[in-house]
């Protein structure tokens, strides 16, 4: 076999998750998506953890709001997964206005964590099909449903955007799920 033709096979056995070259669906059961998906979810906790550590004394102090919240406070990985799970459209990142540090989240932690779950989301669009109108009866689009497709995008606020709490985002990142309606028009 050649070079081409076994790196191939790799990557198809990769994709399927099963290791072996029994064939090169790249679809995901139920169960591996989830799993999966979890996985995903426990990196971004991990990198946000090890993001936290590497924080200066002055960093964790603007991130606490000078010690009002508790650093644990400031972790994404469990708003990512409520939208995941279709409860909320959208996740804002924002860490008391200090535009540097969320700046520096987005790109060292949340950008490789979304290229990690936009990937299963392709793969468990395709392994969800069946799942969403199980015995033909249509779903709900918005209703909770996981595992789906999903594709995560993170976009600066640039605009007027406000909030009872907050007079302004702008400035602060917003991540939003392309494939959910709901969440694409927040």
């Amino acid at each position: 076999m050649s070079a081409e033709a076994q790196a191939s096979n790799g990557a198809a056995a990769k994709s399927s998750g099963s290791g072996s070259n029994s064939g090169a669906s790249t679809h995901l059961s139920e169960v591996d998506a989830i799993r999966r998906t979890t996985r995903a979810l426990r990196q971004l906790y991990h990198r946000e953890k090890q993001w936290m550590a590497g924080r200066t004394a002055d960093q964790v102090s603007r991130l606490t709001q000078q010690g009002q919240l508790r650093l644990d406070e400031q972790l994404h990985y469990g708003e990512m997964a409520f939208m995941l799970l279709r409860l909320k459209p959208c996740v804002i990142i924002d860490y008391a206005g200090d535009r540097d540090q969320v700046a520096d989240y987005v790109a060292s932690v949340l950008r490789p964590s979304l290229r990690d779950l936009n990937a299963l989301g392709g793969l468990a669009g395709e392994a969800v099909v069946a799942a969403e109108s199980p015995g033909g009866a249509a779903v709900e689009p918005n209703a909770p449903l996981y595992p789906r497709p999903f594709h995560l995008v993170c976009a600066r606020i640039d605009g007027p955007l406000e909030s009872p709490e907050i007079p302004s985002w702008a400035g602060a990142y917003v991540v939003y799920d392309t494939k959910w309606p709901l969440s694409d028009r927040w």
